[in-house]
C-alpha cells in the first residue's frame, strides 16, 4: 500500500514537472514574440514552482541539486530581463531551465517501482 501511494505521488510529481516544462516553453515563446505582458506575468510563478521542485527533489533524493548553478541561471534570467533582451530570456528558459526540469522528471521516473 505504501509503495502504491509513493508511486502515485511520484506520478503526480512527474505530471507536474511535464506541465511545468510546457509552461516554460510557452513563456519562452512569449519572450521570443516580444509579448512582455504575458511573459512577465507568468515568469514569477514559474520561478516559484521551480524553487519548490528543487527543494522537493533535494528531500526525495537526499542530495543537493546544485543551487549555486540554479541561482546563476536566475541571475542570468534577471540580467536579461533588466537589459530587456527578450531573445536571451527565451534562450535561458529554453536551453537552461527546460533541460533541468526534463532531467528531474527522468530522475522521478526512475524512482517508480
Amino acid at each position: 500500500m505504501d509503495n502504491k501511494l509513493a508511486n502515485e505521488e511520484l506520478e503526480t510529481t512527474i505530471l507536474f514537472l511535464r506541465n511545468l516544462n510546457e509552461k516554460l516553453k510557452e513563456v519562452a515563446e512569449y519572450y521570443y514574440e516580444n509579448n512582455l505582458i504575458e511573459g512577465n506575468s507568468n515568469i514569477i510563478n514559474i520561478i516559484d514552482d521551480f524553487n519548490i521542485i528543487i527543494s522537493g527533489a533535494n528531500n526525495i533524493f537526499y542530495k543537493k541539486y546544485d543551487s549555486e548553478a540554479f541561482n546563476s541561471l536566475i541571475g542570468q534570467l534577471f540580467e536579461a530581463m533588466e537589459s530587456q533582451d527578450n531573445i536571451l530570456i527565451g534562450d535561458v528558459i529554453t536551453y537552461e531551465f527546460v533541460p533541468i526540469i526534463s532531467k528531474l522528471a527522468e530522475n522521478f521516473e526512475e524512482q517508480i517501482e
